[in-house]
C-alpha cells in the first residue's frame, strides 16, 4: 500500500491491537520506511458512524460524569491554549476548531477573547455545542466552504489521526487560514516512549485512529504546503484522576485500568478532583504558521 503522506511503496506490515475496553481486535497496520508514518490496511474505511450520541468522551453513557469531564477538558484546553499566546494575541481573532464536539476548547477561547467558530460531523454532539456557541457547523471541513484566507487561527486537537485524506486536509485548512495565520495541532506521536514500550497495545491505537505521525512524517505533511513549523513538542494534558476514572471505563491499558478503578474508589474526594500534567500522552503538540 502507498502510505498516505509521502507515497512510498514500501511499508513493514504488523498487527495492533485496538484499546477498547473488553475489546482485543487486532488490525493490519503499515509503517513507511521513508517517513515512518503508521496507518492501518483499512484507514478507508468509513467509520463516521461511530461518533454518535455514545461516542467516548461526550457520549449518553457518560451523562452523570459529564460535570468532571467538562472542567476536565476545559482545563486541559486552557493549558494547551496557552501556548499560542507566545504568537498571537488571541482578543477579537477569528479561531476556527475542527471536531470541536461539545464546544469544550470554544468555552476556553472565548474567555480568552477569541472570536469563536466550531466544526463537527457529530450532529448530537454540535446540537449541544451551538447552546453557547452560535457560529457552530454541522458537517466535515469541506463541506463547510469557509472563505478564503478568513481565519487567524485554526485548531485540530485530537483529530488529525482520524482524517484519512490529510493532503485534502491541510490544503483546506491552508486555503481558508490567513497569511501569517496559525495552525495548532494536537496529535499522537509514534516516536513516543509510550508506544515503544507497550507495542502493539500503544493505548492510542483505536479503530477511529487510522494514521499515526511523528516529527518526521508530520513535518513532510505540513512543509508541502508551505506551512512554517513553528513548534512541535511533547504534548502534554492537564487532568484529574476523576477524568481518568471516566476514561478506563471505555479504553484499556494492559488491564491496569481494572487495577486504577478498584483503588479509585477508596481515593479522597480532594485528590480525585487534584490536577496535574500527564507527560504520558504520547502526543505531539504543533503549531504552523501560514
Amino acid at each position: 500500500m502507498k502510505c498516505p503522506v509521502c507515497k512510498e511503496k514500501t511499508n513493514k506490515k504488523f498487527l495492533v491491537e485496538t484499546s477498547e475496553a473488553n475489546s482485543k481486535n487486532l488490525n493490519q497496520a503499515y509503517k513507511c520506511e521513508n517517513c515512518n508514518l503508521i496507518f492501518l490496511e483499512n484507514y478507508k474505511e468509513d467509520r463516521k458512524h461511530i461518533y454518535g450520541e455514545n461516542y467516548m468522551v461526550w457520549g449518553q453513557e457518560f451523562k452523570k460524569n459529564e460535570k468532571q469531564i467538562i472542567l476536565s477538558k476545559r482545563e486541559s484546553f486552557s493549558l494547551q491554549l496557552s501556548f499560542l499566546k507566545t504568537y498571537i494575541k488571541p482578543q477579537g481573532k477569528k479561531l476556527l476548531d475542527i471536531g470541536t464536539g461539545k464546544g469544550y476548547l470554544l468555552d476556553v477561547a472565548k474567555k480568552q477573547g477569541y472570536n469563536c467558530y466550531g466544526l463537527d460531523i457529530s450532529k448530537y454532539a454540535t446540537k449541544i455545542a451551538k447552546k453557547n456557541h452560535k457560529k457552530i457547523f454541522t458537517g466535515d471541513l469541506f463541506s463547510a466552504k469557509y472563505k478564503s484566507n478568513y481565519f487567524d487561527v485554526i485548531t485540530a486537537t485530537d483529530l488529525l489521526e482520524h482524517i484519512e485524506n490529510p493532503h485534502e486536509f491541510v490544503k483546506e485548512v491552508r486555503r481558508i487560514l490567513k497569511p501569517g495565520g496559525y495552525f495548532f495541532v494536537i496529535t499522537p506521536n509514534t516516536d513516543s516512549f509510550t508506544r515503544k514500550i507497550l507495542g502493539k497495545k500503544w493505548y492510542q491505537y483505536k479503530y477511529e485512529h487510522i494514521i499515526y505521525y511523528n516529527k518526521s512524517s508530520i513535518k513532510e505533511l505540513f512543509e508541502k504546503y508551505d506551512f512554517k513549523i513553528q513548534e512541535i513538542s511533547l504534548n502534554k494534558k492537564r487532568f484529574n484522576f476523576a477524568y481518568y476514572s471516566v476514561y478506563f471505563r471505555k479504553y484499556s491499558l494492559l488491564g491496569l485500568e481494572k487495577i486504577f478503578l478498584f483503588f479509585y474508589d477508596f481515593l479522597p474526594q480532594k485528590i480525585k478532583t487534584s490536577y496535574f500534567n500527564n507527560f504520558l500522552t504520547g502526543e505531539l503538540l504543533l503549531i504552523a504558521k501560514k
